[in-house]
């Protein structure tokens, strides 16, 4: 459905009537212009809820995927030589690289 302005009627209860009007006392607006502004303000209040309670990409992986048990433990010391020997198996000749 598409439209370019919504009416709307609502019943309010009397503290919520209260604060409707204190609202249009201090800030001079519209009854539309507050209830714009309220919804606005929910909407985002809403959507950055909902942004963080969703996890990233980078949260979604971590964990998930089982290291090959041959290499468990050893990555994080080994990783040149990991990677050398992987280098070395897929383009038969290995490069020298110095240990630092």
């Amino acid at each position: 459905m598409s439209f370019t302005t919504m009416r709307i009627n609502a019943r309010l209860d009397p503290t919520t009537a209260q604060r409707l009007e204190f609202l249009i006392a201090k800030t001079g607006m519209a009854v539309s212009d507050v209830v714009r502004a309220s919804l606005e303000h929910f909407y985002n209040a809403t959507r950055k809820q909902q942004a963080a309670d969703k996890p990233s990409t980078l949260e979604q992986m971590v964990g998930r995927y089982a290291s090959d048990p041959q290499y468990q433990g050893q990555l994080s010391r080994n990783y040149k030589a990991l990677y050398l020997a992987g280098l070395h198996k897929k383009h038969g000749k290995q490069p020298k690289v110095s240990e630092s």
